[in-house]
């Protein structure tokens, strides 16, 4: 599954000439929650100034920082180096989805961000499920089982 995954955002299965890190975008830019990296120097090198860009950090704050780091950091790089080494998928629903909350905040992003949010809005058979921001995790995870048809 994941050979399909890289496959449909790469366009080929040459993987030792894949790029490093593969991410997807929501709306509000490239997203920490879940993404691919592959063991090299380059990938040590970009994790370790990603994990030291602690001035994002916002003491007293519920966000760790951690996704606008790695905004900076991705939107700094040079087209060269963005070119060789990261790959943003076209859809984020590849791997990592949301599952879609009927909340006001959830349909102001819909209506102002119809077509980036449409990409990521879960649906069965999605590779990963990604429940940021979400209270009562397990539930969620309980009604996408139960409507997905997984056995329990």
């Amino acid at each position: 599954m994941q050979e399909m995954i890289l496959f449909s955002v790469i366009g080929h299965n040459d993987f030792e000439a894949a790029p490093d890190l593969i991410l997807t975008e929501d709306f509000n830019g490239v997203n920490a929650g879940v993404f691919f990296i592959r063991g090299s120097k380059w990938s040590e090198k970009f994790l370790d100034t990603w994990w030291n860009l602690t001035s994002f950090i916002q003491l007293g704050s519920t966000k760790s920082g951690d996704n606008a780091a790695l905004k900076n950091l991705i939107y700094h790089l040079s087209p060269k180096e963005m070119q060789e080494h990261v790959r943003i998928a076209q859809m984020q629903c590849l791997f990592n989805s949301y599952p879609w909350t009927p909340t006001w905040k959830s349909v102001r992003r819909f209506i102002f961000h119809h077509s980036t949010t449409w990409k990521g809005v879960y649906s069965d058979g999605d590779f990963m499920v990604h429940f940021a921001g979400l209270d009562d995790k397990l539930g969620w995870i309980n009604k996408i089982l139960r409507e997905g048809g997984f056995p329990r």
